[in-house]
């Protein structure tokens, strides 16, 4: 053998060693990286979402004093003296597409839709759509619209836990939409894209409050540079069964062309135990995560795609845990989880480069038991 092809081969063996060990600083550095996340939001995980049902007494949901129910001809008479703006319209249209929403998830929408139509015009040449943006005029327009019989304001009480860290005793408030108000956006806007459903002004705080979360999930994605598109109550078609879905949004990393999509949900537990048990309400988590696999499989057969669940805190997590785990296993490596606490308090909406430190995946051990760690490796988070 010669000097040359003893060099050679000397240099590749080094070039090994080398990959080898840089393969092993990034594998510990993943791990420190997941155990930072866990210890980062573990003292949260115990604490129940702000947006959870409770003791139904003290959490004292109810309309706000804001809002006012007017009759169709007190809109009408309303809507000839101008109290209905058509920038107003597309605040109508960002608590509906949500269903039920807090402001700063309502706030977030509209900006996006903004940069959206922003980007649109420079191809276009048109006029620009009257999306409101400006930062502080939000509350004043919201309070404006429920005066005036077309949106909703809702107030209650947060959980104990939840106030403790928050410092905050105040009520929170959430809005919803009338049918009168879905009726006029959707006429200015001239468009039919998601339908009012009059039995949502039926639903009780567990159900509004999952939409809350949902929304709250969905907003902090708002300001990702990977979004490609956002579709809401997005309706999955399997033989005769439609398997609707919060939100659906799409990601793609241009440098080396990563395509993802992102099916967002959120499944609560607490209930009112006068109304709902805790076994029907496990139960229908159960039902849920069927269908959710369903959803899953069929989005998998274009697109790579991950389901993005927000729950409670860890006693929901832990239901949702054991209800995949009965139903369908195999969903485990596609699914991250957050808690609606976790979001609150990283916030994610105002801040979402914190989403990086906010999820969690499942992980099988040895013994066959699925746990969690910090979800790292998602160029989306």
């Amino acid at each position: 053998m010669t000097e040359r092809s003893i060099t050679k081969s000397s240099i590749i063996s080094k070039r090994q060693e080398v990959n080898v060990m840089l393969e092993h600083v990034r594998e510990r550095t993943n791990r420190d990286r997941q155990l930072t996340i866990v210890e980062g939001i573990k003292p949260y995980l115990v604490v129940a979402a702000p947006y959870s049902a409770w003791d139904p007494i003290v959490m004292d949901y109810r309309v706000g004093r804001m809002t006012r129910t007017l009759t169709a001809n007190e809109i009408e008479n309303r809507t000839l003296q101008g109290k209905y703006p058509p920038s107003d319209m597309f605040i109508l249209r960002a608590i509906h597409y949500y269903g039920y929403a807090s402001m700063p998830a309502i706030e977030k929408l509209l900006q996006y839709w903004r940069r959206k139509d922003e980007e649109a015009i420079r191809e276009s040449g048109r006029e620009l759509l009257c999306i409101p943006s400006g930062p502080g005029r939000l509350w004043g327009r919201l309070e404006m619209l429920c005066k005036n019989g077309v949106a909703v304001c809702h107030e209650f009480f947060t959980n104990h836990q939840y106030r403790i860290i928050n410092n905050d005793s105040n009520p929170w408030r959430i809005f919803s939409i009338t049918g009168q108000g879905a009726h006029k956006y959707r006429t200015v806007l001239q468009e039919q894209t998601v339908a009012f459903d009059q039995r949502d002004c039926d639903l009780g705080p567990d159900e509004v409050f999952r939409r809350v979360m949902s929304a709250n999930m969905v907003a902090s994605f708002l300001d990702s540079p990977y979004l490609t598109k956002v579709r809401f109550s997005y309706k999955f078609t399997i033989g005769r069964k439609k398997i609707p879905v919060f939100a659906v949004l799409e990601m793609k990393e241009v440098n080396i062309g990563r395509n993802c999509r992102l099916l967002m949900e959120s499944i609560t537990l607490h209930t009112n135990p006068l109304i709902i048990t805790k076994e029907h309400r496990i139960s229908v988590i159960r039902s849920r995560i069927e269908e959710l696999k369903l959803a899953l499989d069929e989005s998998k057969r274009d697109m790579l795609t991950y389901i993005l669940i927000c729950a409670e805190d860890a006693a929901g997590i832990n239901v949702i845990r054991g209800c995949i785990a009965s139903v369908a296993p195999e969903m485990f490596q596609y699914c991250l989880i957050t808690t609606g606490t976790i979001l609150e308090v990283k916030r994610t909406i105002q801040e979402p480069e914190n989403l990086s430190e906010s999820f969690l995946e499942f992980v099988q051990k040895e013994s066959g038991e699925y746990t969690l760690q910090g979800a790292t490796g998602y160029y989306f988070l």
